[in-house]
């Protein structure tokens, strides 16, 4: 069954996304971010189109779209992959100059936290100190990428422990190599382009001068990452 506006919409007006609030560098995940991109989407200012059978969900910043396939899974799969492409869509509305693969950390750590908010069941039960000692121990000595799903319930982002956390650079780097192996042909030092989406005139006169005041600003370049920095101006530039 394909997911329509009404799935993306509900999916957006869920309670249960005001318990996740988190930060990755300029990105915050929040559910006020999540009831802005759902404005532009009631308002078409943000389509919503239905690719063929086995279609990769995608969002794309050139045409403000987002692309679901034709078939999907099960309900609490299909509301995580629409929060992971409206993360997308949120970074495109505010124009966060941020590279790709910083935002498909922060795309697949909300889509994490949230699944894991809808099934209640994270991958080692919370009240297993020891568990989470030795998830600590690893994920702080390896030198191999750490899951996005580790990374998701160590800081406890599908409960009210992990409100409002900033995400370190530590995970952040190691996030990166992990979905550098899914996004190839990303490159990690790839900037995000075609940022911005235009308001339509029905959803008022606030979107349409805040849209209007972006765009007369100077062209600027994007800031440079903290991930090209020395290491010991790392955390600095993130915290």
């Amino acid at each position: 069954m394909a997911i329509t506006k009404t799935d993306v919409l509900d999916t957006l007006a869920d309670a249960r996304l005001a318990s996740i609030r988190f930060r990755v560098g300029p990105v915050t995940v929040s559910a006020a971010g999540y009831r802005k991109v759902a404005e532009y989407i009631e308002a078409d200012a943000i389509k919503i189109k239905v690719g063929g059978k086995g279609t990769d969900p995608s969002y794309f910043m050139d045409s403000n779209t987002l692309r679901f396939p034709s078939d999907s899974e099960s309900s609490n799969e299909r509301r995580a992959t629409i929060l992971h492409e409206c993360t997308h869509a949120l970074i495109d509305i505010e124009e966060l100059h941020v590279l790709r693969l910083e935002g498909e950390v922060a795309a697949h750590l909300a889509q994490y936290a949230y699944l894991m908010r809808l099934n209640g069941n994270p991958p080692f039960d919370d009240s297993d100190k020891a568990a989470v000692a030795d998830a600590l121990r690893r994920i702080h000595a390896s030198k191999h990428p750490v899951s996005v799903i580790q990374v998701a319930f160590i800081h406890n982002l599908h409960n009210a422990k992990g409100f409002d956390k900033t995400i370190e650079h530590k995970f952040v780097s190691k996030l990166f190599k992990d979905i550098a192996g899914v996004y190839a042909d990303v490159g990690d030092r790839a900037w995000l382009t075609d940022l911005g989406v235009p308001p339509t005139a029905e959803m008022g006169l606030r979107r349409v001068l805040e849209y209007a005041i972006r765009r007369t600003k100077s062209p600027r370049p994007p800031p440079r990452s903290p991930f090209d920095l020395p290491a010991r101006r790392r955390e600095r530039t993130l915290l």
